[in-house]
């Protein structure tokens, strides 16, 4: 866990002969923000280890299962990390943001999304951050910029002005518990994209020819074990629900599918605890602009090997965006 003193020490810890090294990771701030915290804000990523930097704030609503409750909101961030926190194979963790380009789903790796309750800011003391995409987004300027108090240096570039125009979007994010364990679902669509069908080995043919339109999805899931019984999720089940719109836009009976494997993303994680999240982006494409998306996943007891069934919420694919003000 992160070791709180004058100086963070970097969680990830390199042992050689029974000796522990630890990286400093930058200052704890005392000078916590009364509202959102500002782009350029440096900060430690509470449950997930990693340094960070904010890009851009979003506001999100909490849909709980009990809809008989007033609607809840929180504040949401998206960050880069750390590059060098994110390569501990043990955290298994994928920190990546999907997007189309030039038609064609792809994604840039070391982006994650958090609520406001995981940043612990940390003030700039020089310490080096390491992203790829960092200098894209930022510039160092003398000039007073009403960015992060503890970094007012580090100023936004007009890639960063416009990912956000383009992201300034209200964000909803799904909640289930089900046997000691909160599963939490953000989608956030894409765009309308193609794939490409080609059936024919070395025939000339137009790009026309072989594209298929789909709506795309990314969705971000964050699996908390809320007990101190250790987990492995083994198996998850989807159902990808698809309305059939016509071109009127009136809806008629749509179609299911049953999307089924081991794991998920290539990994079997184990949830420790709740102060051990795991976290997972995905993406997901249908025709139409609007479905719905469930399932489960299941985990095995490290304890005593009985199954443990946890039902992801049902969550809407959308693809009308509500925009935010600024």
């Amino acid at each position: 866990m992160l070791r709180r003193s004058n100086v963070f020490k970097n969680i990830l810890r390199t042992s050689f002969q029974e000796k522990v090294v630890y990286t400093p990771v930058g200052a704890i701030s005392s000078d916590l923000p009364a509202g959102k915290y500002l782009p350029g804000q440096f900060f430690i990523a509470k449950n997930y280890e990693y340094r960070g930097l904010v890009l851009l704030s979003q506001e999100t609503e909490v849909i709980g299962e009990n809809v008989q409750l007033p609607k809840s909101f929180e504040t949401s961030y998206m960050v880069l990390c750390d590059e060098r926190d994110t390569m501990d194979s043990k955290s298994q963790i994928d920190y990546l943001d999907y997007f189309l380009n030039d038609g064609e789903v792809t994604y840039t790796m070391n982006i994650d999304i958090l609520p406001h309750r995981e940043i612990i800011p940390a003030g700039d003391t020089n310490v080096t951050f390491q992203n790829q995409v960092a200098d894209f987004y930022f510039k160092k300027s003398e000039n007073p910029w009403p960015t992060a108090p503890n970094n007012p240096k580090l100023v936004p570039t007009s890639n960063l002005l416009s990912l956000t125009d383009k992201r300034n979007i209200k964000l909803k994010k799904y909640v289930k518990v089900t046997n000691n364990v909160r599963v939490s679902v953000i989608p956030i669509y894409l765009g309308q994209g193609f794939i490409r069908d080609r059936r024919i080995s070395g025939e000339s043919f137009s790009r026309n020819d072989f594209i298929k339109s789909r709506h795309y999805w990314q969705y971000h899931i964050t699996l908390e074990n809320l007990s101190n019984e250790p987990l492995e999720l083994i198996e998850r089940l989807w159902y990808i629900y698809e309305d059939n719109e016509s071109e009127e836009g009136e809806s008629s009976e749509g179609s299911l599918k049953r999307v089924a494997g081991r794991g998920v993303v290539g990994k079997h994680p184990i949830l420790f605890n709740a102060t051990q999240p795991f976290k997972y982006t995905s993406t997901l494409d249908i025709s139409t602009g609007k479905g719905h998306m469930w399932g489960k996943f299941i985990f095995e007891s490290r304890l005593d090997g009985r199954p443990v069934e946890v039902f992801v919420p049902k969550f809407e694919l959308s693809s009308v965006v509500d925009y935010a003000d600024y």
